[in-house]
């Protein structure tokens, strides 16, 4: 029996950022088993947060966590963020975090969606005893979500040409098939439309390029 997950009910929704909660006290920030780029944060209280949401941490030591980084929800008092590079060990002062949650629109009648062009970039390390070209990975880039919707006039589609002009960078939520959910922070890249032809529907395209981690939950 197959275990393939069905097109219909993907989604495609828009975030917009709720107040930012007021800074809470982190208990522990621990480098993940097996996974060094990997930082698991445990809260005084529960952190009220959902996966994808942000949170910005400061006074922490080593300062390299500091930052404001996508969140994986693992409980009520804790979660995962990932680092642009290897963590360097457990966090000897843990200071505070900040929320910023998220409240979601669908973009309406998507006809098709696509995850595409992830990389990950090349670094050259040759030097004058290597013996042939000598390459050691970089940063992920996570590529772009491609999608075609009917046109149909709708304020969340005029939303999407307005975020084009204004360069509006915020938090974008894909539920593939209504099961698997993506949560990344992007931009409109691209809006094409709407393209009329003899004896059809108009339709729309567009592009969101992924910027940082993309957050499974």
């Amino acid at each position: 029996m197959s275990n393939a997950i069905r097109s219909q009910n993907t989604r495609i929704q828009r975030g917009t950022a709720q107040a930012s909660a007021p800074g809470k006290t982190i208990t522990t920030i621990a480098n993940a088993a097996g996974a060094p780029n990997i930082l698991q944060v445990t809260t005084q209280t529960a952190h009220g947060l959902s996966s994808g949401d942000l949170a910005t941490h400061i006074g922490i030591a080593p300062a390299a966590y500091n930052g404001t980084y996508p969140v994986q929800v693992i409980s009520a008092t804790s979660y995962q963020l990932m680092l642009p590079g290897p963590g360097i060990g457990n966090a000897t002062a843990v200071g505070t975090y900040t929320a910023v949650s998220f409240t979601y629109a669908d973009v309406d009648e998507p006809t098709d969606v696509k995850f595409g062009g992830i990389s990950v970039s090349q670094l050259d390390v040759s030097h004058m005893q290597s013996t042939a070209k000598e390459f050691i990975p970089g940063l992920v880039d996570n590529g772009s979500v491609d999608f075609t919707c009917n046109f149909t006039n709708s304020a969340m589609q005029n939303q999407l040409l307005a975020d084009q002009y204004q360069a509006t960078v915020t938090n974008w939520r894909v539920i593939l098939g209504g099961i698997v959910q993506r949560t990344f922070a992007g931009f409109v890249s691209k809006f094409d439309g709407p393209t009329a032809k003899t004896d059809s529907k108009m339709d729309v395209q567009a592009s969101l390029k992924i910027s940082g981690a993309i957050v499974s939950g």
